[in-house]
């Protein structure tokens, strides 16, 4: 394999133009593209930024996918689905400019090629995939055949848990939560679990730099092109029939549309959306979605300019009637913990009916003004936003099967 890599990198092609100002691509008939005939022309200068800015980001060494690596951890790691048996795949057929003449020979030989197709066009790509094993924390290089290319040992007091340590501060911050110690052990195995860096798996696919000139020069008349851009996954899960992922995402009428991947037993789903990734403003987008044959198709309403999606199951761990991932993105309670501030109402009902399940001192609190406090409400099972309880079932005294305001 590093032969044929060595000789197709040094192989001369009649369709190669060389400009006058330093850029060049690989034509392969591109003057004669039929979209170019549109009117649009080629875009030059557009052309030569993306290229460059290829050829800038080669990578000579694995020590440069390692790096990247690490960045796709800070990334994305923040942005982890709630169920750590989930993978978090970034970069999928991330086109990536392989420096052959001083990427090691060695490692080199061990690349496997794979076909790649960007509008109609065939290239060759050398796909690899990093992660870090949850044990000796190492991290492996592995190519498109599963085999190990290289690996690179943890650095000296590299603290893996950095992001659920960080994500464990914020619920200290709760008096009530700071005394309950089995709550913090708990929080913090599900923080760890839920943020290691583990989970991450980043894709690249090595290309040499005829492909690099293919890639970008595609890329610079698709741009060229006035067409409704696509919409993007930022975390792209792979599609076997056992993952909950998305697995196809499109623009309709000015909605995004897009279809899940739904494993025998998982139940209804749910969709969260928000347009600020910088704050905890996750809302519901969709609720209890049912599977029709494995498979969930849905489309927003068309409102948002833009907007990021969530997708998770109703798992409810601790039993409190509100679904794990909601507990985490939309109220930030304990989803391992039914009562997350600890004052005998259980979350679900606190969010049911208007209270604050992180707030200890509502439950001492008479929201209705009816002599009994919200605690008390919840264990007579009534309304604490109901008033008096007679005034509760007034309705119920005055109703008859006659009265048509009622019935």
């Amino acid at each position: 394999m590093g032969n044929m890599l060595w000789k197709h990198h040094s192989k001369v092609l009649a369709s190669v133009i060389l400009m006058a100002v330093g850029f060049c691509m690989a034509g392969f008939g591109l003057q004669e593209n039929d979209r170019l005939a549109k009117g649009y022309g080629f875009d030059w200068e557009a052309f030569n930024r993306l290229y460059n800015s290829m050829e800038a980001t080669a990578v000579s060494t694995s020590a440069g996918l390692f790096k990247q690596y690490g960045r796709d951890v800070d990334n994305r790691l923040p942005l982890a689905p709630p169920d750590p048996r989930l993978p978090i795949h970034v970069g999928l057929n991330r086109s990536t400019f392989l420096n052959v003449d001083r990427f090691p020979r060695r490692l080199l030989d061990r690349l496997v090629p794979v076909e790649r197709e960007i509008n109609g066009r065939i290239y060759i790509a050398y796909p690899v995939t990093v992660r870090e094993d949850s044990k000796s924390r190492e991290r492996i290089l592995a190519a498109a055949d599963g085999r190990t290319i290289a690996k690179m040992a943890a650095l000296k007091g590299y603290d893996p848990y950095w992001l659920a340590r960080e994500k464990l501060a914020l619920y200290k911050v709760n008096e009530s939560v700071k005394r309950n110690g089995k709550l913090l052990l708990k929080k913090d195995a599900w923080l760890k679990a839920i943020y290691d860096p583990a989970r991450v798996i980043s894709h690249f696919d090595l290309v040499t730099e005829e492909a690099a000139l293919v890639i970008a020069a595609e890329a610079t008349v698709a741009a060229q092109e006035p067409e409704l851009e696509e919409p993007r996954l930022m975390q792209a899960m792979s599609s076997g029939p056992d993952e909950l992922c998305v697995v196809s995402c499109s623009h309709s009428e000015g909605a995004v549309r897009f279809s899940v991947n739904v494993p025998d037993g998982t139940g209804n789903i749910d969709i969260f959306a928000t347009t600020d990734l910088m704050s905890p403003g996750w809302v519901f987008a969709a609720e209890g979605l049912i599977a029709q044959g494995n498979r969930v198709d849905w489309a927003s309403d068309g409102t948002a300019e833009y907007a990021f999606y969530r997708i998770a199951d109703q798992a409810d761990s601790d039993g409190d009637n509100l679904s794990d991932a909601a507990e985490n993105w939309v109220y930030t309670t304990d989803p391992a913990l039914a009562d997350t501030d600890g004052d005998g109402m259980p979350d679900g009902w606190e969010i049911d009916n208007g209270l604050e399940p992180s707030d200890h001192s509502d439950g001492g609190i008479d929201s209705d003004g009816d002599g009994a406090s919200n605690y008390e409400e919840y264990i007579q099972g009534r309304n604490p936003n109901a008033g008096a309880v007679e005034d509760q079932f007034l309705t119920l005294e005055v109703a008859t099967p006659f009265d048509p305001e009622v019935y």
